[in-house]
């Protein structure tokens, strides 16, 4: 019976810790190379948003989607 609780309560607390992804908020301005603002998507994981037209985002992502995509029209990465 103390191994079932034990067993029970081990899952619980695995459950627990996988669903409870942090979030993080990021938030920047995108320019160009002579600082003007650019209209751009920006994406990590599954989360995307559009900077606005003065270049500024803000994005929430999970703690595991670490890095940033960036994309504007004609713009080559």
């Amino acid at each position: 019976m103390k191994k079932i609780i034990l067993l029970l309560l081990s899952a619980f607390i695995l459950i627990v810790a996988f669903r409870s992804k942090k979030k993080i908020t990021v938030t920047g301005t995108v320019k160009d190379e002579n600082a003007q603002p650019v209209v751009a998507n920006v994406k990590a994981g599954n989360a995307a948003v559009t900077a606005d037209v003065n270049g500024n985002y803000t994005i929430a992502v999970n703690e595991k989607d670490a890095y940033l995509i960036f994309s504007a029209a004609g713009y080559q990465t």
